[in-house]
């Protein structure tokens, strides 16, 4: 089993990071894909509240 932590989550999550259009490339290895996917959706989330917590402030 997989983690964010691990170091094949960490290749993938840079490698999909760098070309979104290579998402669907993810092995889908044991739960590989899941935790690369959870973790590339908590980049999403993260970027949307800094983006809206800067709106909020103008």
């Amino acid at each position: 089993m997989f983690n964010e932590r691990s170091g094949l989550v960490a290749i993938w999550y840079n490698y999909v990071l760098a070309r979104p259009h290579k998402r669907n490339q993810v092995p889908n290895l044991s739960n590989l894909r899941q935790v690369v996917y959870s973790k590339l959706e908590q980049e999403n989330d993260s970027k949307f509240m800094n983006f809206s917590q800067k709106n909020e402030d103008k």
